[in-house]
């Protein structure tokens, strides 16, 4: 049986208070697969140009050293195979005004006394494969040209200690073989000739002596031997139309700051563009940059060149041609413009071409190209730098060191 209680204030009220030293307003558990009985507490329309009345749940303050009273909303108990009643927060919509906003606000701490924490938890699914509470944050949807609703973590700020962390965490997977939890952050998409949102995850800036908060993307641990563990997963926004897909920044703004990628003592792979096609265009560092690689392993992927012919731009750019003729090749080099627009070269860019004619049968020669000639010391040093010649067998490998004076015209030289 569901209990109503009615307070009614008429439209020329200013307000009435209704104060009883306890209230509990519970909604009653109803019979087997009956949903339990609904509490709402409304607050009256406003009339004409009015405010709507404000609805609040205050607990009582507390006396000298006592704890203010805590209010609690809670669901009704579902009957046996029923589900439990929801609880909703719905602010107030309008027709041409903003809609209501939603605030949770932890109360004020005393002078001694901790801060009170805000905790969304989901519940572990029971069962064999049941699946645990899904939380969701979603920013809501714009109309015409309005900005899509940001949805923002940012840690607190510390006085003298550390500014507080930012972690989110997905619900660890069932014992059996369930899957952790994904955690996703996706940016409002931009609609029409707009862009799209900016995903931003903030740790808390600390102040005096404090350290700025952290913020921790890890990926689930793997729940038996063998197993993966959990991805972690940077995309830049889908692109519309013509323009171009979101960037992802690293240390963007013009600050001295230290970006380490995989620092850890442990054997570990780093991949940078190592997809087969199309072409990556990678820069590291700029004009001015020191750069220092330590131990480089250079692997090229060979591109076949077994007759003679005009090497293409995109053949010099692998770096490594190799041979497999049994008569005498002459290869040419590509222009200086084909080939500077291929490497996108500029004055200074640096290029090193391996010629491999192990497995060849007869000598493979190399030929200058317009605006792609020997260097001086080349031209010097027939048997030396200026060596085109690549002989057939194990002996027959060759490496040529291009250099550009501009984006059209580079001089080479043998150095190995």
């Amino acid at each position: 049986m569901a209990l109503t209680l009615v307070v009614v204030l008429m439209p020329t009220s200013a307000g009435a208070t209704l104060t009883v030293a306890a209230l509990s307003i519970t909604g009653g558990q109803n019979a087997v697969t009956v949903a339990g009985d609904a509490v709402t507490v409304t607050a009256g329309a406003g009339n004409t140009s009015g405010v709507g009345g404000a609805a609040g749940l205050v607990g009582g303050a507390g006396g000298a050293s006592s704890a203010g009273g805590a209010v609690a909303l809670t669901g009704g108990a579902g009957g046996t195979t029923g589900a439990g009643g929801a609880i909703t927060l719905t602010t107030g919509g309008s027709t041409t005004g903003a809609s209501g906003a939603l605030t949770l606000t932890v109360g004020a701490v005393g002078t001694a006394g901790a801060a009170g924490a805000i905790n969304i938890t989901g519940v572990a699914g029971l069962g064999t494969n049941n699946v645990g509470t899904t939380i969701t944050l979603v920013g809501g949807n714009s109309v015409g040209s309005g900005i899509g609703g940001a949805i923002t973590g940012t840690g607190g700020t510390g006085v003298t200690g550390a500014g507080g962390a930012i972690t989110l965490t997905g619900g660890a997977g069932g014992s059996t073989s369930g899957v952790g939890g994904a955690i996703t952050l996706v940016a409002g998409a931009g609609t029409v000739d707009s862009a799209g949102g900016v995903a931003s995850l903030t740790g808390g800036a600390g102040n005096g002596t404090g350290a700025g908060g952290a913020v921790t993307i890890t990926g689930g641990a793997a729940g038996a031997t063998d197993v993966n563990g959990g991805a972690v997963t940077i995309n830049g926004g889908a692109k519309g139309g013509s323009g171009a897909y979101g960037s992802i920044i690293l240390g963007g703004t013009a600050v001295a700051r230290t970006i380490s990628i995989g620092i850890d003592n442990a054997v570990q792979t780093i991949n940078i563009g190592t997809h087969a096609a199309p072409a990556n265009v990678i820069n590291i560092g700029g004009a001015l940059s020191t750069t220092s690689i330590n131990n480089l392993l250079t692997t090229h992927t060979p591109t076949a060149a077994n007759a003679t012919a005009t090497l293409t731009a995109a053949q010099v750019k692998t770096g490594y041609i190799t041979s497999t003729s049994g008569a005498a090749t002459t290869l040419t080099l590509p222009t200086g413009t084909l080939l500077g627009a291929a490497l996108g070269a500029t004055q200074g860019t640096i290029h090193h071409l391996y010629i491999d004619n192990t497995a060849g049968a007869n000598t493979v020669t190399i030929a200058v190209a317009v605006n792609g000639i020997l260097s001086a010391a080349a031209a010097a040093e027939a048997g030396g730098s200026g060596l085109l010649t690549v002989p057939a067998g194990v002996t027959g490998q060759a490496e040529f060191t291009l250099m550009f004076s501009s984006a059209t015209a580079y001089t080479f030289s043998r150095t190995n």
